[in-house]
């Protein structure tokens, strides 16, 4: 080791793994490995800052040998912990208190390494969207006077006042589970000593119905976009019979579609490579539009790539509906994600006339993709389904 590094690269323990993807195995070394090597970890060495020698220190396991019993699972695990230990070295952390690095598990070098981790088990679109939380969490921290102390004297009262701050009781709330997400890894790793995130409540939400299309809307709507937008009108029927988010319509290449089998696959916010039936009322359309396009299926017109954040194609297609809206003189509360629910209540009441409330909400969880509890909360809160009267009960 050069004298002026003042840590070693980190390595994993056992160090066949450190060198082989999971594919260089044989199902046979798979199982001998997981026989002969029960705890993973990840070492590595630094300079003492009076001696000067290099001193291994404490491993690594960050629970890897608790939560992955899969080869391939925990193999993947333990490289992103090396990773993002050797990222917050690059930085500066060091495991050694010292006025040098002015307190080694500082509050930014502490998020950081808790982000790091994140960004390799979340979805880009999550993973940005954790990245601007803890950013103007750290703004606040810094406006507070936090952002030169340890990251264990960030202490309940704190977060707290900083989620008062946050407008809006959702807000907040998606706020505080993305801190108790991030609290987690930091109590994992030693940071601090338990997760107290998780011990501040959640606010009070007041739901709020959502505007829902009716028959006349869907038909004028569809009407101006056949005239004005048809790449408009084939997303926004995606939406309508597919079920998908905007954000993972936007993931649908041309190959992802098998017209044979009338199956296309997107990785949706639950699964990756998640399949779905093309309903026949959208097949001979979707032939028609994907004909000749290759990569992306939903682009700007004239586009043969489309390579930009997810979160800026989706605000794109965004704001060309709005555009579309304000042309044609259509209410403001209609957003793009209503026709997702006006189609989800048309269905519920079709299914209702034939199936139990019971099965009608399973058979839309599977059609949907949604959790059973997802469609019951969506039912309550936009009152899809009214009681007959019941006054002969009262009397």
């Amino acid at each position: 080791m050069s004298k002026e590094k003042k840590y070693g690269k980190p390595g994993i323990y056992p160090k066949i793994l450190m060198s082989k993807p999971p594919s260089a195995f044989s199902k046979k070394q798979k199982e001998q490995i997981m026989r002969e090597y029960n705890r993973w970890y990840v070492y590595y060495s630094y300079r003492h800052p009076e001696t000067g020698k290099m001193v291994r220190q404490p491993p690594i396991y960050y629970n890897v040998n608790r939560k992955y019993f899969d080869f391939d699972e925990k193999l993947k695990a333990i490289k992103v912990i090396r990773q993002s230990v050797e990222t917050i070295l690059k930085k500066g952390f060091s495991p050694y208190e010292s006025e040098e690095n002015k307190n080694l598990k500082r509050t930014e070098y502490a998020l950081d390494f808790a982000l790091s981790v994140k960004k390799n088990e979340l979805k880009p679109t999550t993973y940005a969207d954790y990245v601007t939380k803890i950013n103007l969490f750290k703004k606040f921290l810094k406006n507070e006077d936090y952002k030169y102390i340890a990251i264990k004297y960030v202490d309940k009262r704190a977060v707290a006042k900083y989620l008062n701050s946050i407008p809006g009781p959702k807000n907040s709330n998606n706020h505080r589970a993305v801190l108790s997400s991030v609290f987690s890894i930091l109590s994992e790793n030693d940071f601090i000593e338990t997760n107290f995130v998780q011990e501040i409540r959640n606010k009070k939400i007041t739901e709020k119905g959502v505007k829902i299309y009716t028959e006349k809307d869907i038909d004028k709507i569809t009407e101006l976009l056949k005239k004005q937008d048809y790449t408009l009108l084939m997303f926004i029927r995606f939406i309508c019979y597919m079920f998908w988010r905007p954000v993972e319509i936007l993931r649908i290449k041309v190959d992802d579609i098998d017209f044979e089998n009338r199956i296309i696959k997107t990785n949706t916010k639950t699964k990756d490579n998640k399949k779905k039936i093309i309903p026949e009322i959208l097949i001979e359309d979707l032939k028609e539009f994907a004909k000749g396009k290759s990569g992306y299926l939903f682009k700007p017109d004239g586009f043969t790539e489309w390579d930009l954040p997810e979160n800026d194609k989706r605000n794109y297609f965004t704001r060309r509906f709005a555009r579309f809206r304000d042309k044609n003189s259509i209410s403001k509360e209609f957003k793009m994600y209503s026709f997702r629910h006006t189609y989800i209540t048309k269905l519920y009441l079709e299914f209702r006339k034939e199936l139990s409330k019971d099965d009608t909400v399973k058979k839309l969880s599977l059609i949907t993709g949604h959790e059973s509890k997802a469609i019951y909360k969506y039912i309550q809160t936009n009152d899809v389904e009214l009681p007959d009267d019941y006054s002969e009960y009262l009397k």
